[in-house]
């Protein structure tokens, strides 16, 4: 687990819930007692979690609380999207040239 992204997972989280850092363990739900943010609260946290990442969830993110499962989610889209951008240079090289 990336500790930066983690870190910024909690700290977009601990705003919305206006909850202290150091409750947060990466096995915790979004909806648990400790952290106890609603459905709604939820959605705003994966909002806000796709824009500064720039990355966009799946429908299906809201089923997923936990985490270390958000976490690992926005490492897995950063990873992919850096193997897309890796492949368009690659490709643009092979028909332009490099630094063209």
């Amino acid at each position: 687990m990336c500790k930066n992204v983690f870190e910024k997972v909690v700290d977009i989280v601990c705003s919305i819930a206006e909850i202290s850092p150091e409750i947060i363990k990466p096995e915790m739900s979004l909806d648990s007692p400790e952290i106890g943010l609603s459905s709604l609260d939820i959605v705003e946290v994966l909002v806000e979690l796709e824009g500064f990442f720039n990355i966009q969830f799946d429908s299906s993110m809201i089923d997923i609380k936990l985490i270390e499962n958000i976490v690992s989610t926005i490492e897995t889209k950063i990873r992919q999207s850096d193997e897309k951008q890796e492949l368009i240079d690659n490709v643009c090289n092979d028909l332009f040239g490099e630094g063209e």
